[in-house]
């Protein structure tokens, strides 16, 4: 059952798929780090076209993927959204993120329309990256999966050795590196107001996202 409702969604995915026929692909600004005083160069700030790299999921791809949405895949729960960890048939991972509560299907909507047009066009190692949504018996959001969880988690766990300083620091330069982006160098500006431990997430090489 579709469960789109408003004439927002359909022009999106309207949108989208003319996007995909008249193909076309994004240049993005590339960091380079100066070893002698850790500034961050901006190499290209081009970008030939705005389409995004997205796409549109199933229903059916998704469901598989997360053992149908299975408690045991479940890495994360918030006021208005759940977090599912998947893989898809090809072996990659992805985090699922599934809307969950909101005042009215408008607002749900709403919300799910801001976040795709907020981050389905960013493109950096450090910023975290949209894979696609699925807008099949529900709204979804479809990212990359971080595999060693938060920074919070890693630095507060007791179970697991202090982290080492090297690590620390890639961290750090990471977490800069992909706020500038963000901030300076991205299409659509987008200011981050709530970096926090909890909200960095970390690739199997520590890179933070």
């Amino acid at each position: 059952m579709k469960y789109i409702r408003t004439n927002s969604l359909k022009r999106l995915f309207s949108l989208k798929r003319r996007s995909l026929e008249e193909g076309g692909a994004n240049q993005h600004g590339v960091f380079e780090e100066d070893n002698n005083n850790d500034s961050f160069k901006i190499a290209s700030v081009a970008e030939r076209s705005q389409r995004p790299s997205w796409r549109s999921f199933s229903f059916e791809e998704i469901f598989v993927a997360t053992n149908a949405f299975s408690s045991e895949n479940l890495v994360g729960k918030g006021g208005y959204a759940e977090v599912y960890k998947g893989v898809l048939k090809d072996g990659e991972e992805i985090a699922v993120k599934r809307l969950t509560k909101a005042c009215t299907d408008e607002r749900k909507e709403k919300d799910f329309l801001t976040e795709i047009g907020t981050i389905g066009h960013v493109c950096h190692p450090n910023v975290l990256s949209l894979l696609g949504c699925c807008i099949d018996n529900g709204l979804y959001l479809i990212f990359e999966f971080s595999s060693r969880g938060s920074v919070a988690s890693l630095l507060h766990d007791a179970n697991l050795p202090p982290m080492d300083w090297k690590t620390r620091y890639k961290i750090a330069i990471g977490t800069a590196r992909g706020l500038y982006y963000l901030h300076k160098v991205c299409k659509r500006r987008i200011i981050h107001r709530d970096i926090k431990s909890s909200n960095i997430l970390l690739t199997a090489d520590f890179e933070p996202q």
